[in-house]
């Protein structure tokens, strides 16, 4: 059970109905951290370009890394596993996991 009332796939409507398709293209599901902004899509596409606007300036290996180490800072096991998921995952990525390989800097 939620904490928030989130708006389910199959009821979403509009921006969100479009929102959910993206993310199921992109991602292959609709991540929780979407639902969570389900009743304010708004502020998810002002989170979207925050987060776009800090990673711009990075890599994705950095970014990555940078986002993982911080929610292992925070303890946010959530973020943590979604994180290192996209490190797993993602081909050019995946050595990042590798212990004591230094980041190249550009």
């Amino acid at each position: 059970m939620a904490f928030i009332e989130t708006i389910d796939d199959d009821v979403a409507e509009g921006e969100l109905a479009e929102m959910y398709a993206r993310a199921r293209e992109s991602e292959g599901y609709v991540p929780n951290t979407l639902l969570a902004f389900s009743q304010r899509p708004e502020v998810w596409t002002a989170w979207v370009q925050l987060k776009e606007t800090i990673a711009g300036g990075m890599d994705a290996r950095r970014y990555e890394l940078a986002t993982l180490a911080a929610a292992r800072e925070l303890r946010s096991s959530y973020c943590s596993l979604a994180h290192g998921r996209v490190l797993a995952l993602e081909p050019g990525l995946r050595d990042a996991l590798t212990v004591g390989r230094p980041i190249e800097t550009a």
